[in-house]
Order: structure tokens, then sequence, then C-alpha cells
């Protein structure tokens, strides 16, 4: 049987970093996910260092939304982790429940808004020319990614 664990954010960045190394270490781990919990530790950044520190399990975002951060970055940033990582990185999505009130959001349609994001992610790794994207809750226009993610 295989495991995953996941770092919520409010323990020290080098912590964290240590904690992975050590944990890559048993056999049976297989996967280390961040929280993306706002005004915690940026997890994208934890992320980063997790896969440079680490070679063998897999890394990933538990779980980020297409409200506090637009889709087409959360395309960047999973595709730079999965360079990185050299191919471990995964990508959870969901639809959010925090930070929202602070931020002066009101998510609408919270099943649309993931729908999109996949989309508008799959089209940003796929498309090597500049395109638009228009749902009902993500927008995008006229660009694409300027690398090619692995």
């Amino acid at each position: 049987m295989l495991f995953g664990l996941g770092f919520l954010g409010d323990e020290d960045s080098r912590g964290v970093i240590q904690w992975a190394r050590d944990l890559e270490r048993h056999e049976h781990l297989s996967r280390l996910w961040v929280a993306d919990e706002h005004f915690l530790r940026d997890p994208w950044v934890q992320l980063g260092a997790i896969a440079a520190a680490t070679a063998r399990v897999s890394i990933g975002i538990c779980i980020t939304d297409p409200y506090i951060r637009h889709p087409a970055l959360t395309a960047a940033a999973a595709a730079t982790l999965q360079e990185l990582s050299s191919g471990r990185a995964l990508l959870g999505l969901g639809a959010g429940s925090t930070g929202f009130p602070a931020l002066g959001l009101t998510p609408r349609l919270p099943a649309q808004a993931v729908t999109e994001c996949i989309e508008l992610c799959r089209r940003m790794w796929h498309e090597p020319r500049a395109f638009s994207y228009q749902g009902q809750q993500v927008q995008f226009l006229d660009d694409n990614l300027d690398f090619k993610p692995p």
C-alpha cells in the first residue's frame, strides 16, 4: 500500500524541506502535497524547494482554486513544477474555501470555474501559439506560455 502526506504551510519552510527529504526515504510514501491555504506560506515556492530536495516522490498542490490564482498562472506554475521535478508534479484543483472575504472575492459557479480552469490549463500546456479562451468564469486573451512544458 502506498501513502501520501500533506504539509499545511504553517511550519518553517526550511523544516518542511528537511521533512520531505526524510519522508522520501520511506518506501511506502509515494506523494507529498502542499496545501494552498491562503495567508500561510506560498505553496508553489515550497513545492519548488521540495522538488529540488527530493528525487522519487510525486509532489503536488493540494488544492488550488481558480479564484485566488488565475488559471493561466496555475498552468504556468504547474508546468514549471513539472519541469523542476522531472515529471513528478501533481495538480490538485478545487473550488477553494479560504481567503475570499479578505480579498473581496465572491466565488460564483464553482464547478464551472474548476472545469474552465482544467480546460485552460490543458490548452496552455499544448498550444504553441497565442490563443484566447472565453468561459463563463475564466477569460484569457491572445497569449500563451513562453516556454514548452515537459
